[in-house]
């Protein structure tokens, strides 16, 4: 049985993990086309793709998600297409909201993905909202909201923990916790050591760990997914980061790649690490590598090809809807 467990746990991972080069290599190759001046501003998201992707991995296909503007893990990792991704962040029409977006388009009906609004705070609200509606529909759902530690400080978040609680609502705070807003340490911003112990004052549940302990992080995660989707509670997870790249590519003038992470501070080296010591070839992991990054080069030359949209069609997504 245990020997059972271990097999799938590692099939999972391995799931994990190649949404992590995915998310990564767009990353690096979207920046790219940022220093070229074909793309507008950037968050990278490199060194911190782990954590998403487990959530992304253990929540199901019609649970809603609100999506942080870092990176691009949790969006791929619940299926949403790569041209689509590029041809957002470079005005063309198969681009999610159609090339029109601003920093964070990250908007999917088809994959229950909600958008992210850049105003940071107001997407508590839409998650509480969206928590309700769950409820009152009697839906098996969960809704997931994404955030990072310097939008933690914005009031809404404890009016949202205090509705969720209340109402009990089946919602799932993930709190990307990567010490630093902006340039501003965590320290100098909040009088708490952690975002978690905050939500106990509104009789949330929480847990903080840290996204290089991979096993645990997953393990622990799928427990609390389930709990949230039997017990109709909030719970706040905290996964502790540490942000590698500039806040954005404003701040910067070459690409961030990966490689620049010192390899022990790199969560998916230490996912790597993991698979390795399990029964994951080096074989099967360049296998992966290489099949993701074919995916990324075809897409790429897919979103390039694409129309730009037309000044008609802008206008017509205005004046027409």
């Amino acid at each position: 049985m245990a020997s059972v467990r271990a097999e799938k746990l590692e099939h999972e991972l391995l799931r994990v993990y190649e949404n992590c080069i995915k998310s990564r290599l767009l990353d690096e190759k979207l920046q790219e086309l940022y220093y070229e001046g074909r793309t507008h501003i950037l968050f990278s998201g490199i060194g911190a793709e782990v954590g998403p992707s487990i959530i992304a991995a253990l929540l199901e296909q019609g649970d809603y998600f609100i999506p942080h503007y870092r990176g691009y893990a949790t969006i791929l990792g619940r299926g949403v297409r790569i041209e689509k991704i590029i041809g957002e962040k470079i005005g063309k029409n198969i681009g999610l909201t159609r090339g029109i977006g601003d920093a964070a388009p990250f908007r999917d009906p088809e994959h229950n993905i909600l958008g992210y609004t850049i105003n940071l705070g107001t997407n508590f609200s839409i998650a509480v909202g969206v928590g309700l509606a769950v409820k009152l529909k009697k839906e098996d759902k969960i809704v997931a909201v994404f955030f990072g530690d310097g939008e933690a400080s914005r009031n809404t978040l404890g009016g949202a923990l205090n509705f969720a609680s209340l109402w009990h609502l089946p919602i799932l705070f993930v709190c990307l916790n990567n010490g630093v807003s902006i340039s501003t340490p965590i320290a100098e911003m909040s009088s708490t050591k952690t975002v978690a112990e905050r939500a106990r004052g509104y009789h949330v549940e929480t847990e903080t760990i840290s996204e290089t302990e991979i096993s645990h992080l997953y393990e622990r995660t799928k427990k609390i997914v389930t709990s949230i989707r039997d017990e109709k509670q909030p719970f706040l997870l905290e996964i502790k980061q540490k942000r590698f790249p500039p806040h954005s590519s404003n701040y910067d003038n070459h690409p961030f790649l990966g490689s620049m992470i010192p390899k022990d501070e790199d969560p998916l080296f230490h996912l790597e690490t993991f698979l390795r010591r399990s029964s994951v070839s080096n074989t099967e992991l360049f296998e992966s590598h290489e099949k993701i990054n074919n995916l990324i080069e075809s897409a790429f030359a897919e979103a390039l090809n694409e129309k730009q949209l037309s000044e008609e069609d802008f206008f017509s997504i205005y004046h027409d809807s």
